[in-house]
């Protein structure tokens, strides 16, 4: 089970999810730079977010990219600060003055429950 969380993001058919999976997503990503900027882009990847922590990922990754496109140079880093990103990136948002609409406060959801999230968010 542990490896088929990670593996969902490789194959997403494993859900039985018609979705392209991260490589492809990545690759469709790079096709669509322009020719000039291409070289540039494919030679700076750069992993982060929590996921990409999983043991193995960025190895995996970049092995699988370098065989889909074997001609191009790829370069894949990942982010120093990828264990805390969420997390920082949910301050932030919740710090802006045009978030804050949005907060769902405990007395909320505890006589609304998760219904009240849609209502404010969607």
């Amino acid at each position: 089970e542990r490896f088929l969380c990670a593996e969902v993001l490789f194959n997403p058919a494993l859900l039985g999810s018609q979705q392209p999976g991260l490589l492809q997503l990545t690759l469709a990503c790079l096709k669509k730079c322009d020719a000039d900027i291409n070289k540039k882009m494919t030679g700076n990847i750069l992993l982060c977010g929590g996921s990409t922590m999983m043991e193995g990922f960025a190895h995996r990754f970049q092995m699988e990219l370098a065989r889909m496109c074997p001609s191009d140079n790829l370069i894949t880093a990942v982010c120093p600060g990828r264990k805390f990103s969420a997390w920082i990136g949910g301050s932030i948002l919740a710090s802006l003055q045009s978030f804050q609409d949005l907060w769902v406060y405990r007395s909320d959801y505890e006589e609304h429950g998760p219904s009240c999230i849609f209502k404010k968010c969607f």
